[in-house]
């Protein structure tokens, strides 16, 4: 059951990614002209046109990446015991967000705020996983 929760988590995060990116519709950084990678309420630089015009990967908010690599992670890190690999797992995390702030891909805060949203939905994953699990154990006893 951990694995199809794991999946049905993943598929609703990216879905969830989109309809925020839509919803917020912050731009991304300008690669050639941002002045502040911080946030872009910080940069006066004009809205880079490198994205297609009705993709919704045109907006930077939140960080796609950030929110699919943070949720792996929370949902590793509530689920499996081997410290190692919530280490592993970790970097990979901080890695790739600092990639997409240095490659101007993103402000730091859309980093951020998707690292915070996979993660939010990873704790939610498990939850109902725990949930289905106990509902499943107590019909089995009934």
């Amino acid at each position: 059951m951990t694995r199809e929760i794991y999946i049905a988590g993943f598929v609703v995060n990216i879905f969830l990614n989109s309809l925020l990116k839509i919803l917020i519709k912050q731009k991304r950084p300008n690669k050639d002209k941002s002045d502040s990678l911080m946030s872009s309420l910080m940069d006066t630089a004009p809205e880079a046109q490198k994205e297609k015009a009705k993709s919704v990967h045109r907006y930077g908010m939140p960080s796609g990446h950030a929110q699919t690599i943070a949720y792996s992670l929370g949902f590793i890190a509530l689920t499996v015991s081997n410290l190692y690999v919530i280490i592993a797992f970790a970097l990979l995390v901080f890695i790739t967000c600092v990639q997409r702030v240095l490659w101007s891909r993103h402000y730091v805060d859309q980093v951020i705020i998707g690292a915070a949203v996979g993660i939010s939905m990873a704790y939610l994953a498990v939850k109902i996983k725990t949930r289905l699990m106990e509902s499943e154990s107590h019909n089995r006893s009934v």
